[in-house]
């Protein structure tokens, strides 16, 4: 039972892996994927540029570009679309670094199944719209609070520090934008 056309970007530079993926895509129940690969990071730069796909895999591991520079790279360039990296790199600290990087999920190539290549295409897909859903809808809420000149803020809620300030809430109180960033508030008693 297939629930989903999806038009894929696969960027990996070893041909074994690519075939291994396009294999493990082919087995799966629930989704069908029309797969284009790229071998390097200017390759899939120029598919990217030409072409609107619902996913990006990529190994960020290519012979033009290294891990971090990688993704940093593909994020600017697809802002639309959800990234999940396929590495080698067995270890939480890696991974963690590539999620709060833009990558919405992360599969191990040991790791590999069709199982888990459909369950995570499927899940990353579903949270990046839901995110990009309640993203716009936080930028309309605060342009709503900055037209009836309500006093609002966001903060991160490990840090305390403020992620953003309406202006309103720096005219009505008075304390300078700046102000706001820089002072780690404690509001807990």
């Amino acid at each position: 039972m297939i629930t989903s056309n999806i038009k894929a970007l696969l960027i990996e530079d070893n041909k074994t892996h690519v075939d291994l993926i396009m294999d493990l895509l082919s087995e799966s129940k629930r989704i069908k994927t029309s797969l284009e690969t790229a071998g390097s990071f200017q390759q899939a730069q120029q598919l990217i540029q030409t072409n609107k796909y619902d996913l990006i895999l990529a190994d960020l591991s290519l012979p033009d570009s290294r891990y971090h520079e990688t993704l940093k790279k593909l994020v600017k360039l697809t802002k639309e679309t959800p990234i999940v990296a396929i590495t080698s790199l067995d270890d939480q600290d890696s991974i963690n670094e590539m999620i709060k990087n833009g990558a919405e999920d992360c599969i191990l190539k040991t790791q590999l199944s069709s199982a888990l290549l459909e369950r995570t295409i499927i899940y990353s897909i579903d949270r990046y719209r839901k995110g990009r859903v309640t993203r716009q809808r936080t930028s309309e809420l605060e342009c709503l609070a900055e037209k009836a000149r309500l006093i609002s803020w966001r903060a991160d809620a490990r840090t305390w520090r403020f992620t953003n300030v309406s202006q309103s809430a720096v005219e009505i109180l008075g304390y300078p934008l700046v102000f706001c960033f820089r002072r780690k508030w404690n509001f807990s008693n």
